[in-house]
Parts: C-alpha cells; structure tokens; sequence
C-alpha cells in the first residue's frame, strides 16, 4: 500500500486546507473556502482513485495467482474515466487468458469498470 499512501499525499493534504484558509484571510469569505477545500481535495481523491487502481493493476502484474491462467498481452494502456471527484487517468495491462484466448484489462474487470465505460458508475447513479 506504500505505492498508494505516501509522504507527497499528506503534502498535498496540507497544502489543500492551508491554500483553502488563505481565502479566508484574503476577505474572500467562507464560500471561497469551501470552494478550494472542495477543489483540492477532488485533486487528491483523483490522485488515489488512479494510485489504487494502478496498484491493483502492478499486483496482477506480479502476483500469477491473482491471475490464474491469463498472461501478460500488453502494459501501459492508459484509460481516462471521469469520477464523481473528476477525471482520474491512469496506466492499465491487458491481459489474455490462455486456455479461452478471451482479453481483458483485469484491473477494470477488479473495479467494476466495462471495457468501454467513460463514466463512473457513483458519478453516473448520481446523475
């Protein structure tokens, strides 16, 4: 988990709430607040949505029995999703299963994600 929950997150973190205080002082008022607090904090909820996903992926990668009878096809495709906190992008690998032949990037298959889904499925049950 240490690929998902780093120092720079915590930094981030900090720096969200303190640039979201300054509106404050700046005379901007609360709304401004909640408007950078919500703003960066969808930054750094997009920031792990991709870690996490990337680090589901890097397991199927290295772990063979999280992913019995498929093989490595491919690394490196990227897939853009757009989230309820924003758009999240992140590197995938796709893999082919040996006794059917049937291909499928395993992290997205994990996540709930349809090969050609565009739209999360929280952001789309909110709309």
């Amino acid at each position: 988990m240490d690929l998902v929950f780093d120092e720079s997150l915590v930094l981030s973190f900090k720096e969200v709430v303190e640039e979201s205080v300054r509106q404050i002082f700046e005379g901007k008022g609360i709304s401004a607040f909640q408007q950078a607090l919500r703003n960066g904090m969808n930054q750094i909820c997009c920031a792990i949505q991709q870690r996490v996903i990337e680090f589901i992926d890097y397991q199927l990668r290295t772990d063979v029995s999280l992913r019995k009878d498929w093989s490595i096809e491919r690394r490196g495709r990227v897939k853009t999703v757009i989230s309820p906190f924003s758009e999240v992008r992140y590197e995938r690998t796709y893999f082919q299963h040996n006794k059917t032949g049937k291909y499928a990037y395993l992290a997205d298959v994990l996540v709930g994600y349809t090969p050609h889904q565009r739209l999360d499925n929280l952001l789309e049950a909110d709309l």
